[in-house]
């Protein structure tokens, strides 16, 4: 029987990206603390993917987290407009397929290709590229298998407390500082899939702090372990105490299995 995924544990899969030399390759392997921010991700994985399902990174970046599918044995297909980082050519698990710009929302796979499709800080950025979340969340859809699984994580909060501030500030002071032209609540998630074949499993709010931010402490703070047991503490509190304030929604969605195409 396919067994569950076991590499879930944050400080585990950074030790791998330290041990390949990595770190310099993603901001989000900048250090431990930043690492960190994808410790639900990690395990909501573990918990709901098994290690024969085929999998896509849809929007795959600069492919951090096809990284962290294929350390865990993964057959991982990534989709981008950009050519696949440099570290996965060595990867016989993983599959690059470059789109087109002029094409921003047809995927280029048969209709009930995967049994999971990841998107991972994508969904919220679609339209920016002449895309609509209406319509790829239709197309990743098609490409799931009946019974498959999208799974949606670090979707931005349409209440998050860092996007306010950072709004804020740029009005004050007329910098650009960094935030999300779409935010998101359960409601919007939900008129998003309505009328298709998928089904919410489960959902939540996580991410209180800002995790990129901490690179920019000396190394020996946000690499140390006990320190980044700590930020990782505050963080569990306040996300917990204030949810509605966290920067990140994360959505499973499951395609229910009486939809053909």
């Amino acid at each position: 029987m396919p067994r569950m995924l076991t590499l879930a544990q944050t400080g585990s899969f950074y030790e791998i990206v330290r041990r390949k030399r990595l770190t310099p390759h993603a901001k989000q392997w900048g250090s431990l603390a930043a690492c960190a921010q994808y410790r639900l991700p990690y395990r909501k994985t573990a918990q709901y993917v098994r290690e024969d399902f085929l999998c896509l990174d849809w929007g795959c970046g600069n492919g951090h987290f096809s990284f962290f599918l294929l350390q865990n044995g993964l057959q991982t297909h990534g989709y981008s407009f950009a050519d696949p980082a440099a570290f996965l050519a060595s990867e016989n698990r993983f599959q690059h397929t470059q789109g087109l710009t002029s094409e921003p929302i047809a995927l280029p796979y048969a209709s009930e290709t995967y049994d999971t499709v990841f998107s991972v800080g994508v969904l919220e950025h679609v339209h920016q590229t002449g895309g609509d979340q209406f319509r790829s969340v239709r197309e990743i859809e098609r490409v799931l298998k009946r019974g498959g699984l999208f799974l949606v994580y670090h979707l931005p909060n349409r209440f998050a407390w860092i996007e306010f501030l950072a709004r804020s500030l740029n009005r004050l002071t007329k910098r650009k500082r960094h935030a999300h032209s779409r935010l998101f609540s359960a409601r919007t998630v939900r008129d998003l899939i309505e009328g298709t074949s998928l089904e919410i499993l489960e959902s939540g709010r996580y991410n209180f702090i800002p995790r990129n931010m901490l690179n920019r402490f000396p190394p020996s703070l946000v690499n140390s372990p006990f320190v980044c047991r700590v930020i990782d503490a505050a963080d569990d509190i306040l996300s917990a105490m204030l949810p509605l304030f966290c920067q990140n929604w994360f959505f499973i969605l499951r395609k229910r299995a009486d939809r053909k195409w």
